[in-house]
């Protein structure tokens, strides 16, 4: 606790922890509940190919994001950091206030708008991740920094959701009332985010950008991409299908879904801090694999569930790993390379963690499409998670790649 209250105190960590807390809203509200709900029920109203459509429009997002975001932290690392990010946010606030206040009834051009912002939203946290090396003090510091962040992130998730519910007077199901809300606060908490992160004060990147990359063709920070790639393939679509899962499948209520987001969210706050400083002590590796394992756990539960009371015990074992795998990659990938090229090597990183969702929604989408069985889709994931602990075995960390 005494350490979390000095992360408060720290301007630049709160800064860096803030957007976090504002881009959870986004995620939550336009990737993993509300949205996608919305998109089935009232734009594409119960067309069996809707998680098909759902998934092609993420995939192609996310393909557009990946072949900036290199260019674009490289640009990052060159001029200025905070500007860039600025302008990529504002991006981002306008596409979801289109979204919100467009019109439904032409579908297409509606997903059209959906990928725009959603292109942006991955780069802007490309941008976000590269400040992690000039906010943390010290290499020791940077798992629970990076955890930090990511739990504050869940409580702005619930704060947001609950907005949203305050906003639709109590109802879950999703409006454009609520996304309005969702709009304002990704809007002013990015805002206060972008003021407290520190101007860049290392030194700039003045390689080229051929030079700058050529560290990365390296077997060890191959692997090292590779195993992230497969680990995050698996994450990203439990993330973006448990609410279409349990509302299809176990044919629970949307209110009903909304309560076990709040509990997970809430929970993965301490869940995340907790495993953070386990990694301090005790090697972020070692910890990373367990919550691997315990990421494989929750698939299986979540196959066999059968209940509600199975569902939300699935919410306690999932607020440990929910944010706490992905915090530890972050922090592992950071401590490799030095702060002057963080932009370009955030740009590479976002490539292993977010060219997922050009697979892994498909994958789903197209299973659940050819089986009808959301359950049958959902253990497409099991193979990620153990190929990716396999993989991220073979990784030898080393000393901060020079160039």
């Amino acid at each position: 606790m005494h350490q979390a209250i000095e992360f408060i105190k720290n301007k630049g960590i709160l800064g860096f922890a803030l957007y976090d807390f504002a881009n959870s809203a986004y995620i939550l509200i336009f990737n993993a509940f509300l949205f996608p709900i919305f998109l089935r029920e009232h734009v594409f109203r119960g067309d069996p190919k809707s998680d098909f459509y759902w998934g092609l429009s993420l995939s192609i997002s996310i393909v557009i994001a990946l072949l900036l975001s290199p260019f674009v932290g490289y640009i990052a690392d060159r001029i200025s950091r905070k500007l860039l990010m600025s302008c990529i946010v504002a991006g981002v606030s306008g596409g979801i206030l289109t979204l919100s206040l467009g019109d439904s009834s032409a579908p297409f051009y509606y997903l059209g708008v959906f990928v725009f912002t959603n292109s942006l939203y991955v780069i802007s946290l490309t941008l976000y991740d590269s400040y992690l090396p000039h906010v943390g003090r010290s290499q020791d510091e940077m798992p629970t920094v990076s955890a930090f962040a990511w739990g504050l992130g869940y409580m702005g998730g619930v704060l947001c959701l609950g907005l949203v519910l305050l906003v639709q007077g109590g109802s879950a199901d999703p409006s454009k009332e609520g996304f309005i809300a969702t709009t304002l606060f990704y809007t002013v908490f990015s805002a206060i985010s972008l003021t407290l992160l520190p101007r860049q004060t290392t030194q700039r990147n003045s390689v080229g950008l051929w030079k700058t990359a050529r560290v990365f063709v390296t077997k060890n920070i191959l692997i090292l991409l590779i195993s992230f790639w497969l680990i995050n393939e698996a994450i990203d679509i439990i993330i973006y299908f448990t609410s279409l899962y349990a509302k299809e499948t176990l044919h629970l209520g949307t209110e009903t879904i909304g309560a076990f987001l709040i509990i997970t969210q809430i929970l993965a706050f301490p869940g995340t801090w907790l495993i953070g400083n386990l990694a301090a002590k005790r090697g972020q590796g070692k910890i990373l694999k367990i919550t691997l394992l315990l990421w494989i756990l929750v698939v299986i539960w979540l196959v066999l569930s059968r209940t509600l009371t199975h569902f939300f015990l699935l919410a306690l074992l999932t607020s440990l790993v929910i944010g706490s795998s992905q915090a530890l990659m972050r922090s592992v990938f950071s401590s490799q390379f030095p702060k002057r090229v963080s932009g370009f090597s955030f740009g590479i990183y976002s490539i292993a963690s977010r060219v997922t969702a050009l697979f892994g929604p498909l994958i789903f989408g197209t299973i659940s499409a050819v089986t009808g069985s959301q359950r049958i889709a959902m253990l497409a994931v099991i193979p990620f998670l153990l190929l990716g602990w396999f993989t991220f075995s073979r990784f030898q960390k080393s000393e901060p790649e020079q160039i």
